[in-house]
C-alpha cells in the first residue's frame, strides 16, 4: 500500500470505528514514521475536495465517504495481492471455508453487509495475516473453478 493510502486507511479507521474527527499532521507522522511533508502531501487532495477542514494546527474530517471514494478511485489493488490461486468450488463454499479472522473485501463484504449479490461475481477477496494465510494454503485446491485471491493487510 502507498504511504498515501495507508493514512487514508487511518483515518477512515479512527473516523469510522472510533468516531474520532480531528486529527493533527505530526500525530500521524509520528504513528507512521513518515515527514510532515509526506502527511500534507497525502492530504491535498482531501482539503481541495472539502473532505476535511483545516484549521490552526489541526484537521477535521468533514465527510468520510468522500475520503473512501477518493482512495477507492486511486487504489491499485492487483498491487497487493499476496497469494492468488483457483478453487474447484463455488464462491460460497469459498467464503465459508475462511478462516475466523479474515475480513472479507469487494463483492463477499457487501453481500455479508447487505444480505444480497449487486451481480453475479466469481472472486474471494480477503484480508488475511500470516497464521490466517498459512491455514489458507493448507485448503486442497484443484482445476479452476472460483477464484480465490489473498491480499495483505
Amino acid at each position: 500500500m502507498l504511504k498515501k493510502e495507508l493514512i487514508y486507511r487511518e483515518i477512515l479507521f479512527q473516523v469510522l470505528e472510533k468516531r474520532q474527527f480531528v486529527f493533527t499532521q505530526k500525530e500521524l507522522a509520528v504513528q507512521f514514521g513518515f515527514s510532515l511533508s509526506t502527511i500534507f502531501n497525502a492530504l491535498t487532495t482531501l482539503r481541495e475536495t472539502g473532505a476535511i477542514l483545516v484549521t490552526g494546527r489541526n484537521f477535521t474530517v468533514v465527510d468520510a465517504e468522500k475520503i473512501l471514494y477518493i482512495w477507492a478511485t486511486e487504489r491499485r489493488l492487483s498491487k497487493e495481492i499476496i497469494y492468488q490461486t483457483f478453487v474447484l468450488e463455488s464462491v460460497g463454499k469459498i467464503e465459508g471455508r475462511m478462516p475466523a479472522g479474515v475480513v472479507f473485501g469487494a463483492y463477499s463484504a457487501y453481500v455479508l453487509k447487505y444480505q444480497d449479490a449487486p451481480a453475479d461475481y466469481g472472486r474471494v477477496y480477503v484480508y488475511a495475516d500470516e497464521t490466517e494465510l498459512a491455514e489458507i494454503k493448507t485448503f486442497s485446491f484443484h482445476k479452476r473453478q472460483g477464484e480465490f485471491i489473498c491480499v495483505s493487510w
